[in-house]
This record gives structure tokens, sequence and C-alpha cells, in this order.
């Protein structure tokens, strides 16, 4: 009895849910008009999306660094090439792979990238990143809206503050020994910082370069300049590194050597003015200046050794750079995806006609008097 009232009841709910969904079916029927109109509109917003957006390029290539002369054992090796700093204590300590992004994301660094000459190849000329996106950036229908609705308080603003903003050299000046930037040139640099990412991969060590630009030639160039900037200035900084740590050690070996040279004629003047003495007192004494020069010996021969060692470190043990994945110039854009936004802005229509259908039934139902 009980498996059959079961079964009646799973039917009537089954019969009850294709009502309500042919009711549904003909609620959106009846108001297939609005749904079209809402498609429509999304959809010619998307095309408009779609076209009006600049073009932009993706290149990027993939660099593992590693070191020629690891002086710290296996452990403190393999620690240092997954970029991971052991405090061993010594002075021999380089910079981790793992700090390479920080070097590049300094504004120093973005700015000795944003000055380098660039090809790009749809102007046919060779320019500066800030220049080119000062004079040269393609506009494009988005951005030309925006500049006249959103931006039109700020491009008034600047055209009152300084109407020679926009013809003037692109170039940092000085405040006495300070640099000082100007806001626009600061902007352009910037900018870099979105379109040029360097990445660090804990799990292979593999760092790796990419940027967004609006010519193809320009972000393979770009690619290729950053990874040569970044290879140097990293080498210049462990170069640094190791010759102030020589320069260091130079310096207190110059003073053992003193000492000892000290040491060595106290001693020997002490020896020549007491040849025939036995007292107890001379040969205390004798001892004493012994005992020092022992010491000094020891002294400067360990910083000798140190020295040989910091002038070795110098030479040898430096960040090379293995290219795993070189930069090529990209065939196609990166962005903007025409066909997905699109198909996204259609989607979107269709979900807010069928919202706003069901919005106005909802409305309907509640305003009409209940009998």
């Amino acid at each position: 009895m009980n498996p059959t009232s079961s079964e009646t009841n799973k039917e009537i709910e089954l019969v009850d849910l294709l009502h309500r969904l042919r009711d549904i079916g003909r609620i959106i029927w009846a108001q297939r008009s609005l749904l079209v109109r809402t498609t429509l509109v999304t959809g010619c917003l998307g095309v408009f999306v779609a076209m009006g957006s600049p073009e932009e390029f993706k290149a990027s290539m993939r660099v593992l660094p590693y070191r020629s002369g690891a002086t710290g054992g296996g452990l403190s090796g393999l620690a240092g090439l997954a970029g991971i700093r052991l405090p061993t204590g010594s002075a021999d300590q380089g910079i981790t792979a793992d700090l390479y992004p920080e070097v590049a994301n300094s504004l120093d660094f973005r700015m000795t990238i944003a000055e380098e000459p660039l090809e790009f190849r749809s102007i046919r000329k060779r320019l500066s990143t800030v220049e080119y996106f000062r004079d040269h950036q393609p506009k494009s229908a988005i951005g030309t809206l925006k500049a006249y609705t959103i931006g039109l308080p700020e491009r008034i603003q600047n055209l009152v503050s300084n109407p020679e903003s926009n013809t003037g050299p692109l170039r940092p000046t000085t405040i006495g020994t300070l640099p000082a930037y100007d806001g626009d040139y600061l902007k352009l640099v910037n900018e870099l910082q979105g379109r040029l990412t360097i990445s660090f991969d804990k799990k292979t060590s593999v760092i790796t370069i990419t940027a967004r630009m609006p010519d193809k030639y320009a972000s393979a160039d770009i690619v290729r300049v950053t990874s040569e900037r970044l290879m140097e200035r990293i080498i210049d900084l462990e170069v640094r590194k190791a010759g102030e740590h020589f320069a260091f050690i130079a310096k207190q070996h110059g003073q053992a050597q003193e000492r000892f040279e000290r040491a060595q004629r106290a001693l020997a003047v002490y020896a020549d003015r007491n040849r025939v003495l036995t007292a107890a007192v001379s040969q205390i004494e004798r001892d004493r200046l012994q005992s020092e020069h022992d010491l000094a010996l020891e002294v400067y021969q360990q910083f000798s050794r140190e020295l040989e060692q910091a002038r070795i470190k110098m030479n040898q043990d430096t960040p090379i750079f293995s290219v795993l994945e070189r930069v090529t110039v990209p065939s196609e854009r990166s962005s903007p995806k025409r066909k997905q936004t699109v198909l996204l802005a259609l989607f979107l229509g269709v979900i807010g006609g069928l919202v706003w259908i069901g919005l106005r039934q909802l409305l309907d139902s509640s305003m009409r008097p209940s009998s």
C-alpha cells in the first residue's frame, strides 16, 4: 500500500514540475521581445568592447640561474638553487634567485627598462617605452571614450596646471643631490609594472619574464632587454658585494701584517740586545714577545688565506643564467579575445533578460489584487 502511495506522490510531483516548466516557458515566450532586446543590447556592447579594446601581444622567456663556484657545501648549494637562504654565518652569502623579482620591481630598474630603446615595427621606429606610451600608443575606442568622459576632469586639470607637460622631454631631474621625478614621467614608468612581470618558481628555480605590449615586436624586445639588464644587475650586485668583502679582508690583512711586522721587529731587537743575558726576568720578557709574535703570525696567515679565498670568489662565485626557453615574437594577439567577449556578452544578455522577466512577474503578482 505504501509503495503504491509513494509512487503516486512522485508522479504528482513530476506532473506538477512539468506544468511549472510549461508555465515558465509560456511566460518567457510571451516576453520574448524583452529577452531579445536585452540580448541585442549586451551583444552590441560586447562587440563594441571586443572591437574597441586595444590589441595586446604577450611574449615570455624562461631562465634558470645557478652558480659556478658554490662554496657552501651540498646542502647550502641546493638551498641557494631553490631560493632559500640558510644562515651559515659566513660572509659569502649571495643574492638568491627568490630576490630577483624584488630587484626587477624596484623603481630604479623599471626606469632603466623604460629608457631602453625598443623595436616598434608598427611605427617603424626605435623608441623608449615612455616615449611610445606618451606619443605613439594607439588610441582605442574605449580609451578615447574613457578619456573624454571619466578622465575629462583630469585632462583639464593637467592642461591648466602644466600646459607644456606633453611637449617637454621625458627625463628625471635632480634637486641638489637627490633625484626628483615628474608625476607624468612616473606614471608612464609605473605603467610598465603592470605590463612586465618577473616571477620565480620555488619548485623548479626557474625565472619567467613575461611582457605585454601593443606591438608584438616590442613585446619580445622588452623581454630580451629585461633579461639582459636583470642578469647584468644581479652580476653587478654580486661582484660589488664580493668586492666589498675583498676590500674588508684586504684592510684587515694589512693591519694584521703591520702587527706581525711590529711583533717580529720587537722580538729581533730584544734578542739582539740580550744575547748573553740568562736571567729569569729577561727570559719571561722574551717568552712574552715570542707569544705576541706567534699570535700575530697566526692571525696574519689566517687573513692571508681569507684574502686569497676572497680574491678567488670575486672571479668565480658569480651567477650563471641558462636560457631554457628563448623569447620569440608572438604570432597572435593575447587580447582582446573577441569571440569569447561577444559570447559572454550574449550569455549575460540572456541571463539579464530572464532575471528581468522574473522580476516583472513577481512585481505583477504582488500588485494583483487577491480574490
